[in-house]
């Protein structure tokens, strides 16, 4: 079996990182005997009579196949009844089929999938047996004769039957954290359509390499030299092999007794064609389960401690943080915007979870990129970023005389921690006497030394295709390539170039840089700032790596992070020794990018030179 090995060093000796992600794959077995938590366990009822046709598969990974629920028989008319009491958090269409989540107490969601028809709606009161829809609809993988019935704790799938044994129910809810247990205060229906459609996205029952390894395995930097998925499967596999060896010559004893039937199983599935159970089976005999399982757990135990190395871990977050105690003015990234509601009130400009950040709802303000506007569309986020940033110290301003004698704090996502940059440096730096005093500033996912991704759009729209590419792009996703908000957040723009210029912001400021290990739209190497803290995080539900970039603003790690910050203390700063390798990659193959797109010209006509690598990765070769 070939081996990838560009990290394989990394695993060895990293006993600590070891101990916890065997701590995260075996928790919830370990600790079974713990007392039941009142309102959790009991009284659950299965949502249709049926026989489980499909059982739970749980994937060795987020990201990797499985089947994430059981599959009831049911007749097409069926009722189906809400599991227990809850809080109906969404109703309706995801992807061409019907869906229902109730959310119930203890962070516990479960969903009814495929559905004929829906009974309720978002927001309503639901008892165990009340009718929420009715069996029969069709799904990938799903017929009209089974209701999908899943069940989530946090943001991990869970075997629906546990909630029929409470003693396992009541452990598993311990691994959500303490600010998500609340079934109904903050409801989500766009998020739960999102963590509904990366379901449906997910691979489903594949045990082949890369259907056990699961596609985020490739971007998590071990597919890199790997000439085939079922390398990546035996990369994962070898580091979960050092993994075990470095908890102590009893784990290494196993590790090597078992380390030959783990490879001629890989040989198999990738010379052979044979699927884990198949390959397992020819090696192992009656034993096959057992060799099966060790594959996966392997496996899940390599990703695991790559992503321990490559992002910065953080507790759980608290129930009820203590806060700032400030107002705090919340600032949307490009392509954003905020609309009236039918009841005349305006919704936010995105999803801001300022109680989990220990703000009171009167404590919010949103930036508005409209002025004298309270709602604007998403053209007015393309605009010059230096008219965004004095925008943002008139409405601050207006928030002080609304409430005088307060601190303020700046939360920013994508282009809105950008905008925060520039304020901070052009407009408040030596006139702090004109405004209320700023105490935090807190980004997720800001490229604040700019971003690739801008930098391929700049090269489209001043390419000679321009002209043909940018109405297109304009029409179909409301972007205009060559608006002026593009140039200036790409990395080496003379606007991120000048907006450091060799000094941080003013030290009365606390800074805190929050961004995702696997967010090509802006990668974790480009998110610093200088004298402040960054911490990169693995974002939960990656089915697609792109998700790091909205999915953060609820990541568990993220939040944590923030609350530690906000509360007057500091977020868990041990962060991997790899944490930058992913984003710098990134960094990379995009600015190649814009690079080839710039070089394309007409017949006879000369190419543009390339920026200097010293442009692009700094006198270092890192941003």
């Amino acid at each position: 079996m070939r081996r990838c090995r560009r990290y394989h060093h990394v695993f060895v000796g990293v006993t600590c990182v070891v101990v916890a992600c065997v701590a995260l794959i075996g928790g919830p077995f370990a600790a079974r005997a713990a007392a039941q938590e009142p309102g959790v366990a009991g009284n659950w009822t299965p949502p249709v009579p049926g026989r489980v046709v499909r059982p739970f598969a749980e994937p060795i990974a987020r990201y990797a196949a499985g089947h994430r629920g059981v599959d009831f028989a049911a007749t097409a008319g069926a009722s189906v009844r809400a599991a227990n009491d809850g809080t109906v958090s969404f109703a309706g269409d995801v992807a061409g089929s019907l869906h229902v989540v109730v959310a119930h107490d203890g962070g516990i969601r479960t969903s009814y999938s495929f559905l004929t028809r829906v009974d309720v709606r978002v927001g309503q009161l639901v008892r165990r047996g009340q009718v929420v829809g009715a069996a029969g609809g069709v799904g990938d993988g799903h017929g009209a004769g089974v209701l999908h019935f899943g069940v989530r704790i946090g943001d991990r799938y869970v075997d629906p039957m546990v909630l029929f044994h409470p003693r396992d129910l009541t452990q598993l809810v311990r691994l959500v954290p303490a600010g998500e247990r609340d079934p109904g205060g903050r409801l989500d229906p766009e998020g739960e359509r999102a963590a509904l459609l990366a379901w449906m996205s997910a691979p489903d029952g594949d045990s082949s390499c890369g259907g056990v390894v699961g596609g985020a395995a490739e971007a998590l930097g071990f597919g890199d030299e790997a000439s085939s998925l079922c390398d990546v499967l035996g990369a994962a596999a070898e580091a979960g092999l050092d993994a075990l060896r470095s908890l102590g010559s009893e784990a290494a004893h196993l590790a090597d007794a078992i380390e030959p039937l783990v490879k001629e199983v890989i040989r198999r599935m990738e010379d052979l064609g044979e699927s884990l159970a198949e390959a397992a089976e020819a090696v192992a005999g009656e034993a096959a389960d057992q060799v099966e399982r060790a594959v996966r757990a392997l496996v899940a135990l390599g990703i695991r401690t790559y992503e321990q190395l490559t992002s910065c871990p953080q507790p759980d977050p608290i129930a009820n943080p203590a806060g700032s105690g400030n107002l705090v003015m919340a600032v949307a990234g490009q392509g954003s915007l905020r609309r009236r509601r039918p009841d005349g009130s305006v919704a936010g400009s995105f999803h801001f979870e300022h109680k989990v950040l220990g703000y009171r709802r009167g404590d919010v303000s949103y930036f508005s990129y409209e002025a004298s506007s309270a709602t604007y569309e998403k053209a007015a986020t393309y605009g010059d970023l230096h008219a965004k940033a004095r925008l943002l110290g008139e409405q601050i301003k207006a928030a002080a005389r609304a409430q005088p004698g307060r601190h303020i704090d700046l939360v920013g996502h994508s282009q809105g921690g950008v905008v925060i940059d520039l304020f901070v440096m052009e407009v408040y730096r030596g006139h702090e006497s004109e405004y209320p005093p700023i105490d935090n500033v807190v980004t997720f996912a800001s490229p604040h030394e700019g971003t690739p991704a801008a930098n391929v759009a700049a090269a489209a729209a001043d390419s000679p295709f321009g002209p043909v590419v940018e109405p297109i792009v304009d029409d179909e996703a409301q972007i205009p390539l060559g608006a002026p908000a593009f140039e200036q957040i790409s990395l080496g723009s003379p606007m991120m170039h000048k907006l450091w210029s060799g000094q941080g912001p003013p030290r009365t400021i606390r800074y805190l840089s929050i961004v995702g290990s696997l967010d090509p739209a802006v990668p974790s190497a480009v998110g610093d700032v200088p004298g402040a803290t960054k911490i990169v995080v693995p974002v939960g539900s990656a089915f697609s790596p792109l998700d790091d970039h909205s999915g953060i603003l609820r990541d568990s790690d993220a939040l944590s992070a923030a609350q530690a910050q906000l509360s007057g203390g500091a977020p868990v700063a041990s962060c991997g020794p790899l944490t930058d390798v992913v984003g710098t990659s990134y960094v990379v193959a995009e600015q190649a990018a814009a690079e080839m797109v710039s070089s394309i010209q007409p017949s006879g006509m000369p190419s543009p030179a390339p920026l200097p690598a010293s442009s692009i990765l700094g006198p270092e070769g890192l941003p």
